[in-house]
């Protein structure tokens, strides 16, 4: 815990550096420049995340262009002003002035593109894959009813343990998202580039590590990832042990490497699904709260509260009218297409009382973790809502994942769960210190082979923006650094016209990973 403490210090205490340097040294006129930015931008903003919004709570072809276009008048805003911003030297501006310069300009990414056709043209790609992957259903043999991701899917890799059914969903997946869109992403990389280097950057993984406010954060990464490597290769290790006892070892490559599609995640990044066959101590219940959560009929609403309830315990503020108003905690009965993965927005409303979450609540142990996992980005949000609008728009990457998942521990703590009387008494004769086993056990597989997947998903597009990995080989790189860094094969022969990585919703919507890498390291370093 001790490295990633040093680590945000010191991003917390780096002067921002803006990139381009022009020779205006005019600081009153950059400071009203800025000023106007977040009077005015923020229009824009409202107006974006409400479109994206609806677009996610009702996924047609007129929301998608409705959300599009939404998207071009946010960026047309935004580029006027960090281009106006790129003419001053900042020299011996004030740091605080300095920031949310370079904060404008960075948040820029791609849409920094000034040619208009190249504009709409990555705009259309990025639709275009978002479509894909939004549609990326999976119809197994002899099944009449074809698997959506959520909650279908998500089901099937939780709870089958028959290999052969778990191979074809897994090869669909990928065959019916990636595969499709991996033309897609070759252009995309092309264009994205092409604009990052608009606001000075190399290419486009060199302007998202400059979010992190400080030049050697790849290195940080690193030397955390060499302090975690024993931890999970004991762990790789019980685990791969473990499930050779229900597939059997001809299941299993000689190269000591885990199938993927057997982990309880259809990514394998995740194994906590997989707890109950892996922990030590079968004979010692593991903390699960889903029949108790079912018995007690809390429904998604109540579990929201639940949430509210344990954050205003600590002093926070409740949830805004809003919140409750315009929500969406359960899966519509009226069968529309929405997108569940769990999401929380800030609206970016004038009155600044406008924040939600978006997530198909079911009662069960996993829904109430990432309940409280997204309040707590709406806490986060509604902790700097004051701001002005540059300084709202963005935080320090990961911290805000680090606070999202520094609750979700929190709340699900032994102590806690018996307080809202979801965790009874222990029984006579309890065994605490193999319970305290399986505990830790299942923190371990939910955390540390996340880890993993987060450090390698963007050292894989670091390598593909920079040019050093070619389309060609975008499939073999990305194996080729899971099989290294994770431990995990794939269960059958890939070729260079797959795109497995694409199947992942943060490659077609274009979210960075690596700020999942802050806050998974945290918990772990604290065990």
């Amino acid at each position: 815990m001790m490295a990633w403490i040093h680590l945000f210090l010191m991003l917390l205490s780096c002067q921002s550096v803006v990139r381009g340097q022009g020779s205006n040294t005019n600081q009153a006129e950059a400071q009203a420049t800025v000023d106007e930015f977040n009077k005015r931008v923020v229009t824009f903003a409202n107006d974006y995340a409400t479109k994206v919004y609806n677009y996610y709570n009702n996924i047609t072809n007129h929301t998608r262009e409705l959300y599009n276009n939404a998207s071009n008048m946010f960026t047309t805003a935004r580029q006027g002003y960090a281009r106006n911003l790129l003419r001053f030297n900042t020299t011996h501006f004030p740091d605080k002035l300095k920031r949310a310069m370079r904060l404008i300009i960075t948040e820029l990414g791609e849409t920094a593109q000034t040619n208009s056709s190249k504009a709409k043209r990555l705009s259309d790609v990025l639709s275009s894959m978002q479509t894909i992957h939004d549609n990326g259903n999976v119809c197994l043999t002899g099944d009449d009813k074809c698997l959506i991701y959520d909650p279908d899917l998500l089901n099937l890799f939780k709870t089958s343990r028959n290999y052969s059914i778990l191979l074809e969903a897994w090869k669909q997946y990928r065959d019916n998202t990636g595969k499709k869109m991996k033309n897609f992403y070759e252009e995309f990389v092309s264009l994205s580039n092409e604009a990052y280097a608009i606001s000075g950057y190399a290419d486009t993984g060199e302007g998202w590590r400059d979010r992190f406010e400080t030049d050697n954060i790849e290195a940080e990464m690193d030397k955390l990832y060499q302090k975690l490597l024993p931890f999970y290769e004991k762990l790789h290790a019980f685990v791969r042990n473990k499930l050779k006892n229900i597939y059997g070892a001809n299941a299993f490559p000689k190269s000591g490497h885990i199938p993927a599609h057997l982990l309880g995640d259809i990514y394998g990044q995740e194994w906590q699904f997989i707890k109950n066959d892996i922990i030590p101590y079968a004979d010692v219940d593991l903390i699960d709260i889903t029949a108790e959560l079912v018995r007690q009929n809390y429904t998604a609403k109540k579990i929201v509260r639940t949430a509210e309830d344990f954050f205003t315990s600590l002093g926070f503020e409740k949830m805004p009218p809003k919140f409750w108003a315009h929500s969406l905690l359960e899966r519509p009965k009226d069968n529309r297409s929405v997108n569940c993965w769990p999401k929380a927005f800030d609206m970016h409303s004038k009155a600044k009382d406008d924040f939600r979450i978006m997530e198909c609540v079911t009662p069960n142990h996993y829904h109430f973790e990432t309940v409280h996992h997204e309040m707590g980005h709406i806490v986060n949000f509604m902790q700097y809502r004051h701001l002005p609008y540059v300084f709202r728009f963005t935080s320090l990457v990961g911290f805000h994942e680090a606070v999202g998942d520094s609750i979700s521990l929190s709340a699900l703590t032994p102590d806690h769960l018996r307080k809202i009387k979801l965790l009874g008494k222990p029984q006579k004769g309890h065994d605490q210190k193999k319970a305290d086993i399986n505990h830790l056990m299942s923190t371990a597989l939910s955390k540390l082979p996340l880890l993993r997947y987060a450090y390698i998903i963007d050292k894989w597009r670091w390598s593909v923006f920079k040019g050093t990995t070619k389309p060609a080989d975008y499939n073999k790189y990305w194996w080729y650094l899971r099989c290294k860094h994770q431990g995990v094969s794939p269960p059958i022969k890939r070729e260079s016209s797959d795109f497995d990585l694409g199947a992942l919703y943060h490659i077609p919507y274009n979210y960075d990973y690596v700020r999942l890498y802050c806050p998974v390291s945290i918990p772990q370093g604290s065990l």
